[in-house]
């Protein structure tokens, strides 16, 4: 059977990732993959890196720490890659996202 749950915090360093994910026969695995994308909408992959986005959106608009950081935290060693996954999703840049953030927490102050 094929059970998926959301992780508290998707990286590899934190101990999840598709290594410990069952090994299954290809026609299981395949199944798996099916189900789970009809589940939440996502493929497996596509699923852990839009958590790990979530989570570095939220560090962004919540700290000071640097975008390099930020994607090394969330489970992102190559910074170019994260920067382009991020654009892809959020339609910009990481920087341009915690700048914009802070423009509208400060015009609601």
């Amino acid at each position: 059977m094929c059970r998926w749950r959301r992780p508290g915090f998707p990286t590899n360093r934190c101990g999840w990732g598709f290594s410990r994910c069952p090994k299954l026969p290809t026609r299981a695995s395949s199944a798996c993959t099916t189900r789970f994308k009809s589940a939440t909408g996502f493929a497996p992959l596509e699923y852990v890196q839009s958590l790990r986005l979530e989570a570095a959106s939220e560090l962004l608009e919540g700290s000071e720490e640097p975008v390099e950081e930020i994607a090394y935290r969330v489970g992102y060693e190559n910074i170019t890659f994260f920067r382009r996954l991020f654009r892809r999703q959020k339609g910009m840049t990481p920087a341009a996202y915690r700048r914009q953030f802070r423009a509208i927490h400060l015009g609601a102050l």
